[in-house]
């Protein structure tokens, strides 16, 4: 009998418990529609749905639901937001697919509303297959292949085949749009100089048998008939020279271990590309390191220390040929520290306090020389919240600090000022290099203000190599920029948003490569706003489609 109340006792405090716990919002909105390929019904076909704003957080993958016999599909108990949905059918595309970097479409739901008509109208890909070999004519394993559209609407547009070469060579890339391709498979030096690591590794070689992409012969690809015989014969990538050096204190002349040292292409113009940290890079205990497998080109040595570290370094350039580069020298500096707290507004909710500690911020220094193209002359430095609220930044160089805060973990929170020894800084912080910053107060605010409405377009159609794009652009440096994205019914929404005015901007953009300028332009495309925490204001806007850049067309 006693064994049996405590028992009781044991559940009833589980339940007391379980009852005290917030749980997450369930909505009551829905979305519904069909999914059909080549016009009939697709049954068992599963629809992905994600926040659009979790979209690329790993951490939060998206819910699923499976068609039926008809091929429809609906997700129910929706909270108001954002969403992505797209269905997943290999070996099937969407016409109906803006870009190469978002599969699904966007729909704003509201509050309690049921969204219908969500349908994607799959259509059976076009494939593409071949075989890959060496000189020795032997199969090449494991080889990616890479597909680039052709054409006056898709000039560049990558597609990456999801399957690799087997165990014979054979590749089978399928679910293609079809349209006129090049293709291509090895390693671009351009892309990563680094050869890739733990197998051999190839030059980038397009279809006939060709090194230069403007001399590959497109392919017309379509769905009635598989094109086959696409094969490559690939030349083994020459072995390269070696690059050694030493990482050492500027000051001291110390060695300076665990530095990553990554290598940027330059090409004639001077521009820094291919970004690539390849494996055994790093400073050992003296210092010493060394790149192997390089080719010939100009490179530029960038140093970056692990995490916490105290010291930013120079950037090097130099030259590769035929023999090993040695004694390249990476002079490394101890950094700016910068020691602060962070603080939220007054009156911010309960909940907000407690989420600062999961925030991730971030100090960026850009060298007071570097000019617009040059995206790796500058130095980072990230910092958590501890428990008591403070932040620390280190190895700084010197020039002028720009803060900002990690998006997936301070999702709804802004930086609305800053502050060093209780004044508000009317400027970006200056640092000098070495110097220890101390007294800095970084405000937020929970922006929990939204802007929900509908554009409408006048005027003509936009074609399908343009999208739309909206902005809610703060009236005060207090506040930050809100963007959204518009759905196929023309609604809206923009969350996060702090108490303020806001100027609403709707601008045409290139969906499709080269991404350049938009082929169309709109006129009465702003209208301003007034936002409030907590609440959400609705906001309408009607563009007309202007001038038409007939050239990029």
């Amino acid at each position: 009998m006693v064994l049996m109340l405590r028992v009781i006792g044991f559940w009833l405090l589980l339940l007391s418990a379980t009852l005290g716990q917030t749980l997450p919002p369930i909505g009551t909105g829905s979305i519904s529609g069909k999914v059909t390929i080549e016009g009939k019904g697709a049954p068992n076909v599963i629809v992905r749905i994600q926040k659009s704003d979790e979209q690329w957080n790993s951490s939060k993958p998206p819910t699923t639901v499976t068609t039926d016999a008809d091929g429809v599909f609906k997700l129910e108990k929706l909270p108001a937001a954002q969403y992505v949905i797209a269905p997943s059918a290999p070996g099937f595309y969407n016409p109906l697919k803006k870009s190469e970097w978002q599969e699904g479409m966007f729909v704003n739901l509201g509050d309690g509303e049921h969204v219908t008509g969500q349908d994607f109208a799959l259509k059976r890909g076009a494939v593409v297959t071949g075989r890959l070999f060496d000189a020795n004519g032997r199969a090449i394993i494991e080889q990616s292949i890479v597909l680039k559209k052709t054409g006056a609407n898709a000039k560049g547009q990558i597609i990456t085949c999801s399957e690799i070469s087997d165990d014979r060579g054979i590749y089978r890339c399928y679910g293609l749009e079809p349209g006129k391709y090049i293709v291509g498979a090895g390693n671009d030096p351009k892309e990563n100089p680094y050869p890739v690591l733990g197998r051999a590794s190839y030059v980038r070689t397009w279809y006939p048998g060709v090194a230069q992409e403007d001399q590959a012969t497109p392919l017309e690809i379509t769905v009635e008939k598989e094109t086959s015989g696409i094969d490559l014969k690939l030349e083994r990538k020459k072995k390269g020279v070696r690059v050694m050096g030493r990482v050492f204190d500027a000051e001291t002349g110390k060695p300076v271990p665990n530095v990553a040292i990554a290598l940027g292409t330059v090409n004639d113009s001077g521009i820094t590309s291919g970004y690539s940290i390849g494996g055994g890079s790093g400073s050992n205990a003296e210092g010493e390191f060394k790149i192997e497998g390089i080719t010939k080109g100009k490179y530029r040595a960038i140093p970056r220390s692990w995490e916490s570290s105290e010291y930013y370094g120079d950037i090097e350039m130099f030259e590769v040929g035929d023999a090993d580069v040695t004694g390249l020298e990476i002079k490394m500096h101890k950094g700016a520290v910068i020691q602060g707290a962070v603080a939220l507004e007054d009156g911010s909710p309960p909940e907000a306090q407690r989420k600062v500690q999961g925030i991730t911020l971030t100090a960026t220094v850009r060298g007071l020389n570097a000019n617009d193209t040059d995206w790796y002359a500058s130095t980072n430095s990230s910092s958590g919240v501890d428990a008591a609220g403070n932040v620390q930044f280190k190895g700084l160089s010197a020039g002028n600090v720009t803060f900002g805060l990690s998006r997936q973990s301070a999702e709804g929170f802004s930086i609305a000022r800053i502050e060093r020894d209780g004044a508000s800084l009317t400027d970006r912080l200056a640092v000098r290099g070495g110097e220890t910053v101390t007294g800095l107060r970084i405000v937020l605010a929970q922006g929990s203000g939204k802007i929900r409405g509908e554009i409408k377009v006048e005027g003509g159609t936009l074609p399908e190599d343009v999208s739309l794009r909206i902005q809610a652009k703060a009236t005060s440096k207090t506040q930050n920029d809100g963007y959204g994205s518009i759905d196929a019914r023309g609604k809206f929404l923009i969350e996060y948003l702090s108490s303020g005015s806001y100027d609403l901007v709707v601008e045409t953009v290139a969906n499709r490569p080269p991404y350049g300028k938009p082929s169309v332009t709109l006129q009465a495309n702003t209208k301003n706003v007034q936002v409030t925490n907590g609440q959400e204001t609705p906001a309408s806007l009607t563009v007309t489609i202007g001038n038409t850049n007939k050239e990029e067309k």
